[in-house]
């Protein structure tokens, strides 16, 4: 059987080894490590060791001695494709932050960062797939078993006073974001002025801080088109932020009929409204690109693990479990995956295994709203109320595709109908 790997997702060593991603891993627990040419550390203990490593090392020489093992002790989000001249091994991380494609092509099988020819399924978030090359009948692409790697206790039950869940929040948070800066020091934070994003963007100023004996700034960016509320929200957050702002203001007139096409036929599963957050979301990429930058953080996942409402505490948390287990083909998709498509990396915290560890095991009665008059993410406005004043963290959350501006959707709905559809959903499915 035949296998392409295309060049976007991954990089062949000289002896033929396909590994894919560069840049930080953690891994958890004792991993006994030793690479190829010096690079890495060789220890008998390793504990939440930052391996910083060329990417055709960073994840291969635990994979070489420890085997499929080893993504149970990986603590980041990777896909990974390593072959070794008889066995094909291919993983994904725990909640699809990392894009990664699988289909059949011409007697064989092809993988990729993106949906490189049709049909394409997505390769399922947390699994891991073996495959006998040598074998015909195991490499067929129907019969190819995917097995589940990460294991996950979450129960919603744990109660505990409200500034244990504060401090469990701010640690962890804290934690998430520095894996990333200690990578990426010059990441620009994207900023709408909502909860998850203000959060993150003060985390980041503090660490910023704290590394640089209280001196030091980031960048935060707002991304909207001229009635854009997000705009002016960002705008706030960064003048008592003291960060330096970006802003970038889109023009209606760009969203051609080729972007629209270009960002459709990648997000097609997405649905309607995950397309229309994810043009403004291209728009703004390529800008970005274009000026230098190649990491960001994103408040992506923070609605979908936090926010919402409920009538009750099992149906919040039945909610939640849904949400985070398809925010791969949503949320992730119209963001994080939609940067991809320039090559820009973007990281969300909230996505962070142990964040969503504490929120997905807090009591409702802690997460949930009161009622449904109240802002929801009430557990995260609280973590954060005695450092960030009132007025920043009261914002109800806003969705992208409204807050990116008033109008949008409405412009849409024009241009389609001026392409002869009935709306913009419609002129999606054509395209």
């Amino acid at each position: 059987m035949n296998f392409l790997v295309t060049a976007d997702l991954a990089v062949a060593d000289g002896d033929g080894t396909f590994v894919t991603r560069d840049g930080a891993l953690f891994f958890r627990g004792a991993v006994e490590m030793t690479t190829k040419g010096g690079i890495g550390v060789s220890s008998s203990v390793v504990y939440n060791l930052f391996l910083l490593a060329c990417k055709s090392h960073s994840l291969f020489p635990a994979y070489e001695k420890h085997g499929r093992v080893v993504v149970r002790s990986v603590d980041g989000v990777f896909s990974c494709v390593f072959y070794d001249g008889k066995f094909l091994f291919v993983c994904r991380d725990t909640y699809g932050v990392e894009p990664l494609f699988w289909g059949e092509t011409d007697g064989g099988l092809w993988l990729s960062s993106t949906p490189w020819r049709t049909p394409w399924h997505h390769f399922p978030p947390g699994h891991f797939a073996l495959v006998d090359m040598h074998n015909e009948k195991a490499t067929n692409f129907t019969s190819i078993a995917t097995c589940r790697w990460s294991e996950d206790t979450f129960h919603g039950h744990l109660r505990a006073a409200p500034n244990y869940h504060k401090l469990l929040i701010t640690n962890y948070l804290r934690d998430a974001v520095a894996k990333i800066t200690r990578q990426h020091t010059d990441a620009v934070y994207l900023l709408s002025g909502g909860v998850c994003s203000t959060i993150l963007a003060y985390v980041g100023m503090e660490l910023k801080k704290k590394s640089n004996g209280g001196g030091g700034t980031i960048t935060t960016c707002a991304i909207g088109f001229e009635d854009s509320p997000d705009l002016l929200a960002a705008a706030v957050v960064a003048k008592h932020l003291g960060s330096e702002h970006i802003e970038l203001q889109l023009q209606y007139d760009d969203v051609t009929t080729e972007v629209v096409a270009q960002v459709t036929r990648q997000l097609r599963d997405a649905g309607g409204d995950a397309i229309a957050t994810a043009i403004p979301y291209h728009m703004a990429s390529m800008e970005l690109r274009a000026r230098g930058h190649t990491a960001l953080i994103s408040g992506e996942g923070g609605q979908a693990i936090w926010g919402g409402y409920a009538d009750s505490d099992e149906a919040f948390f039945l909610q939640k479990t849904r949400t985070l287990y398809g925010v791969y083909r949503r949320e992730l998709r119209q963001s994080v995956h939609v940067h991809r498509m320039t090559g820009i990396r973007c990281h969300v915290p909230f996505l962070e295994t142990n964040m969503v560890e504490v929120s997905m095991n807090m009591h409702g009665n802690f997460k949930r709203p009161a009622d449904g008059d109240k802002p929801d993410k009430p557990a995260l406005r609280y973590a954060f109320a005695d450092v960030l004043p009132p007025d920043l963290l009261t914002r109800p959350h806003v969705p992208f595709d409204h807050g990116v501006g008033s109008s949008w959707r409405e412009y849409l709905d024009l241009k389609a109908q001026a392409e002869g559809f009935l709306d913009a959903t419609t002129w999606f499915a054509h395209i």
